[in-house]
């Protein structure tokens, strides 16, 4: 079985023309990889299902971003916004429409990402391809508590690796995965959450809640 650190270097890039990163964001210690970890991302989700005016905000919010009508279009020459052209048949489309076997409908997929932006901050997305061409044939939500993005000092960032629920680590190239974040102030690979601040005061909303029922 290959180990998740020999997989991590497979991970790498190989060299192109894009020129050096001019400062370093990541350690060329072994210890960088949990520069990138993601703590407490399993708390700020479970909040959704335990404190009502956080599921009610995050639901409202996410079923607005489900409900946008998202269209393609083909760029003018001009460059103008006014002389585009829609493009109501694409393989982009038929992606997006019905994104995999499980969320078959685009307004399902987008709600589970915007959920996941609300609560933690971030949403990922992993491609699956097509094993016969480099086509996207499926587009899979993942959890933000799962998912870590692995460092390079040279090239800013290698791949990712996925936690599996029984405990399998998968590693992830740069093009296997789409992933949307709020940027993190201090953190370049990781977003942050609105309720990142907050879970102190929700904790304790919480627990005085459970204290005073008992």
């Amino acid at each position: 079985m290959r180990s998740p650190i020999g997989a991590l270097r497979n991970l790498r890039p190989p060299k192109t023309l894009q020129p050096d990163m001019p400062v370093r964001y990541a350690s060329r210690a072994a210890s960088r990889f949990a520069y990138a970890q993601r703590t407490g991302a399993e708390a700020q989700l479970r909040t959704m299902e335990t404190v009502g005016t956080v599921h009610a905000i995050v639901s409202r919010s996410a079923k607005a971003v489900a409900a946008v009508e998202w269209h393609l279009y083909r760029k003018a020459a001009s460059g103008k916004k006014e002389d585009r052209v829609e493009v109501v048949s694409h393989a982009a489309l038929d992606l997006l429409n019905k994104p995999n076997r499980l969320f078959r409908t685009r307004d399902v997929f987008m709600e589970a990402g915007a959920q996941h932006k609300g609560l933690t901050g971030e949403t990922w997305w992993v491609i699956a391809y097509s094993p016969l061409s480099t086509l996207p044939l499926e587009l899979w939500p993942v959890s933000p508590a799962r998912m870590t993005p692995v460092p390079d000092p040279d090239t800013f960032i290698a791949g990712y690796m996925y936690s599996s629920p029984d405990g399998e680590q998968i590693a992830l190239r740069l093009e296997d995965v789409i992933f949307i974040r709020t940027p993190h102030p201090s953190n370049p690979y990781r977003g942050i959450s609105p309720i990142q601040p907050l879970m102190t005061d929700i904790d304790t909303n919480r627990y005085s809640a459970e204290w005073i029922r008992n």
